[in-house]
């Protein structure tokens, strides 16, 4: 609403970083759900540090994806 929406985003680029930083919490809050039930000892993180580092996650892997799908465009047009 406050917001226009971007006419220059790449939507998959964007579907594959959402996934990427969907899978890196899942995969960071199972090893520390499994260290905590196995070894009584949890991953000692705040919680703003796995926000931030998921959002790291996030526009790293939508870089490398517009990087990669680019390369794949150019090679097809060629």
């Amino acid at each position: 609403m406050f917001f226009k929406p971007s006419k220059s985003k790449d939507n998959t680029s964007v579907n594959i970083a959402y996934y990427c930083t969907f899978v890196y919490w899942s995969v960071f809050l199972l090893v520390d759900s499994l260290l905590l039930d196995l070894f009584d000892k949890a991953i000692d993180i705040k919680s703003i540090n796995l926000l931030l580092s998921g959002l790291a996650v996030f526009f790293t892997s939508e870089l490398v994806a517009k990087f990669v799908l680019e390369k794949k465009h150019k090679k097809v047009h060629m």
